[in-house]
């Protein structure tokens, strides 16, 4: 089945400028070819990895090199093919060293959303190029939905579109309170509701019904279960809906993943990452499973490469708490506590960040300080229990349980619950 495209926004991507050397010298000057191949290798390059993202509609390779030099017919031309926001930047070098810059303008209002500058060594083209245009992908999509809630502040939820509906509730969901959830879970069911063909729409419900189970809003209750089957339900309906959107096959995994399926979250990330592998979202819940699995010393590159695709994600401090406890788990704890207390001082860190850094600790043989740690987690979440820990921590081996459950033992955790210990 194909999903509803009309309330996505168009994107044009413009051919990247190749400024002080252009082919016209490539002859007579190796720099100006590297150059000029590195700006038209990110454009095409771009054009195709924001095709693949889902989040909107980009014009084609054919249209975009078409429009490069069309000057002042240009502003006329995007408004008959409904484009508002337009991808822009240049290619400089100089001997060694080339600077990359990017911007995304809204065209209607003229005013910059986001942009970037980029200054590596050129060492391998083609590698340099996969970087930035990793990162300037990545980059776009969180650009573009911040501009779209500033430019619909002070709308009814009536006025919106099903994108924007969609928006609004995955930015309420990042903010991490019981208020925000719920208000989010409303603007994504209108959204589902509204177009129940949009796969998105009905992604962000999945999300939200997951991120209910993982932080109890409504309380860790008996129907916490029955919230995870639902989630799952919800998921396999937006893959059903798109088998080619890769935040689908994300939220899935996800799923599956607090289910303890193992093999089945793997099969649903990978493939999440084979459609988009700019999806820092899917690379990171990949780090934990991957943990999760038994297999922590290969979670890292996972973790480092989501938060070097969104260095300013709102979900910066989940991606800071699984490199945490993916180090812990592999043997490295001195790192892990340095990363362990990046996480907990993140904006919106919650409990889940304190258990990184008290395993952490516990583990790199400082006892006390991770017994303080504990203190400020329970006095964030004083309903946390022994039951909810191993809800949502669902270890493939029992030996990592039992090395996780002994390091909180030796933090202190138990015996502040008043339990003899972590076991079953």
């Amino acid at each position: 089945m194909t999903t509803s495209r009309a309330a996505r926004p168009t994107l044009l991507v413009l051919p990247f400028a190749s400024l002080g050397g252009g082919p016209e010298q490539a002859s007579s000057n190796p720099a100006g070819s590297d150059q000029a191949v590195l700006a038209d290798g990110m454009t095409e390059d771009l054009i195709g990895t924001l095709s693949r993202t889902g989040g909107f509609l980009v014009i084609a390779r054919s249209t975009a090199f078409a429009l490069k030099d069309r000057g002042d017919e240009l502003p006329g031309l995007l408004r008959e093919m409904g484009v508002r926001h337009v991808l822009e930047g240049s290619v400089r070098r100089a001997g060694n060293r080339i600077r990359i810059t990017a911007r995304l303008e809204d065209r209607e209002t003229g005013h910059q959303i986001w942009a970037e500058r980029y200054d590596r060594e050129l060492d391998d083209l083609f590698a340099l190029q996969d970087e930035i245009t990793a990162t300037v992908a990545a980059s776009i999509e969180p650009a573009l939905s911040t501009a779209l809630r500033q430019r619909t502040r002070g709308q009814a939820p009536e006025d919106f579109t099903v994108w924007e509906l969609h928006q609004q509730g995955i930015w309420h969901l990042h903010r991490f309170t019981a208020a925000d959830h719920a208000e989010a879970e409303g603007y994504l069911r209108r959204a589902a509701e509204r177009d129940p063909g949009f796969a998105r729409a009905v992604s962000g419900l999945a999300y939200a019904r997951i991120l209910d189970f993982v932080m109890g809003y409504g309380g860790y209750g008996a129907d916490s279960e029955g919230s995870l089957a639902r989630a799952i339900e919800t998921a396999q309906l937006a893959v059903a809906l798109d088998a080619e959107d890769a935040l689908a096959h994300f939220v899935l995994g996800h799923a599956h993943s607090w289910q303890g399926e193992h093999e089945a979250a793997l099969a649903d990330l990978e493939r999440a990452l084979a459609i988009n592998p700019n999806l820092p979202m899917a690379r990171n819940i990949l780090a934990w499973e991957l943990i999760m699995s038994g297999r922590p010393a290969e979670a890292g590159p996972q973790s480092d490469m989501a938060i070097r695709l969104s260095p300013y994600d709102p979900l910066m401090w989940v991606f800071l708490q699984v490199k945490a406890f993916g180090l812990a788990m592999a043997g490295e704890a001195a790192e892990a506590v340095e990363w362990g207390r990046r996480a907990v001082a993140a904006p919106n860190a919650q409990i889940w960040a304190y258990v990184s850094l008290a395993c952490a600790l516990a583990m790199n043989g400082e006892p006390a300080e991770a017994g303080r740690v504990i203190e400020r987690m329970l006095a964030m979440r004083p309903d946390f229990s022994r039951a909810l820990l191993l809800r949502n921590y669902q270890f493939r081996y029992d030996a990592d349980r039992d090395r996780f459950l002994d390091s909180l033992g030796r933090a202190g955790l138990w015996n502040r619950l008043g339990e003899q210990d972590g076991g079953d």
